[in-house]
């Protein structure tokens, strides 16, 4: 499963859930695509079975690329590596906003 990406201009650097990283010479729309429904400002990419939503505008620079499954299940490393790049509270926020709508949304 991969729990992160760094998006940069030429390549991508994806983080795995068992704790490697893959630096790939492609870029990120050419991995996977952009999944269009209804999920507010944040559009996710779709890699396989990974849904990854951006951690602000995807055209932005430094724009990265997190997992909302792995942070589901608690996964250490995910967490450490959003500490790491000082995402983490960001990354919080965006998540439980996101799950808030979802379930709001149940109720309806």
């Amino acid at each position: 499963m991969i729990v992160f990406i760094e998006n940069y201009e030429q390549y991508v650097m994806l983080y795995f859930e068992d704790g490697h990283h893959e630096l790939r010479n492609q870029k990120l729309c050419e991995l996977g695509h952009f999944v269009k429904e209804d999920h507010k400002y944040k559009t996710p990419i779709q890699i396989g079975d990974d849904l990854l939503y951006p951690t602000q505008s995807k055209k932005e620079y430094d724009c990265c690329w997190v997992n909302y499954d792995a942070l589901d299940c608690s996964h250490v490393f995910l967490l450490q590596l959003l500490k790491q790049k000082q995402l983490l509270d960001k990354v919080l926020n965006a998540y439980l906003m996101q799950k808030k709508n979802h379930l709001l949304n149940l109720c309806q």
